[in-house]
């Protein structure tokens, strides 16, 4: 049973308790976003920010750098997502989208009469205002993969420009 507490928790040996205890908080955290997103509640953007902003505050500090900038694209992400949704709550067409989302009983009948109706993605508020700054989180992305990639030997050579020999 020693062995396996080991295994689990043995990398866990030498780091700081404050690092242990903000993981477990923004781990909490996480599952407390998943749960609320899967009720469509608001709460999930700030549980969601918490979470995903320790993570960033960690994986900076353990130079995990890849997955930083992933969970930093999260945060940004979740800040776009609530502030899209509180503008979005004043408009009465999006109580529509809830229902898609969230279907009750009856509503799942009728959408199990339509199957066949059904069977793309829809996007129903996509206005052309959206298109350009999708287009530029489209390029914003790929330009920082590449940028990661281009630079990579000097990350992986801890960010020294001095050659190893």
């Amino acid at each position: 049973m020693v062995e396996i507490f080991n295994w689990l928790f043995g990398q866990y040996a030498d780091y700081p308790t404050v690092f242990i205890a903000l993981e477990l908080i923004a781990v909490i955290f996480g599952v407390a976003s998943v749960l609320l997103a899967s009720r469509t509640n608001i709460l999930v953007f700030p549980i969601g920010l918490v979470s995903t902003a320790i993570f960033v505050y960690l994986l900076w500090k353990w130079q995990l750098f890849g997955d930083m900038f992933i969970n930093a694209y999260y945060t940004v992400m979740s800040l776009y997502g609530w502030i899209n949704w509180t503008q979005s709550k004043k408009n009465t067409a999006i109580k529509k989208q809830q229902d898609y989302i969230n279907p009750t009983g009856q509503q799942q009948n009728e959408s199990l009469a339509n199957i066949n109706a059904q069977n793309a993605i829809q996007v129903e508020h996509l206005n052309k205002k959206d298109v350009p700054i999708l287009a530029l989180l489209a390029s914003a992305t790929i330009a920082f993969v590449a940028l990661v990639y281009y630079f990579r030997p000097v990350i992986n050579n801890n960010f020294s420009l001095m050659a190893r020999y």
